[in-house]
């Protein structure tokens, strides 16, 4: 529960999460701008759009992460740089896997069963695959994605409640 999540998981997750990109971002924009620009894609996650009770400290930091690539977005088009983000949703990692395996412990399910409930609310009745982010991300980083900036898109085969 929320008030059982100790400040020190919040301070993991966001000096993980959020000021790795932070600073990340700090040391390469000036770069950018020197060479003339460049594509940045940040991989942020759904949880920054659409919350999840357990998993509050890293979903907020998200957010925070979201706000961020828009914010540094429009304050560097002027120098021909790109900002976006992609917000996966479940992908077939060794992370996913993971998580499956200690959810399904919890609950005294195998992995596989706990995995066939959670995928009952994904639209697209299955669990991403790296690629499909990866080709998403070389999207985004192409010229072809020019006139796209401080756009989040969210992959997640539909389960986010969303219009926009």
């Amino acid at each position: 529960m929320f008030w059982d999540v100790p400040e020190r998981v919040w301070l993991d997750s966001w000096g993980l999460k959020l000021f790795g990109y932070v600073r990340l971002m700090q040391a390469v924009i000036p770069h950018m701008i020197r060479q003339g620009g460049g594509r940045m894609v940040n991989i942020v996650g759904g949880s920054g759009k659409q919350p999840i009770p357990t998993m509050l400290p890293g979903g907020s930091a998200n957010a925070a992460l979201l706000t961020i690539t828009k914010g540094v977005a429009d304050s560097v088009a002027k120098h021909n740089i790109v900002v976006n983000a992609v917000n996966p949703g479940p992908i077939r990692t060794e992370r996913w896997d993971g998580l499956m395996q200690r959810l399904g412990q919890e609950l005294g399910v195998s992995a596989a069963e706990y995995e066939k409930t959670f995928v009952k609310d994904i639209p697209a009745g299955r669990v991403g695959r790296p690629e499909e982010i990866a080709d998403l991300v070389l999207f985004l980083a192409s010229e072809r994605a020019s006139y796209l900036t401080g756009t989040s898109i969210t992959a997640d085969g539909g389960m986010t409640r969303s219009m926009a």
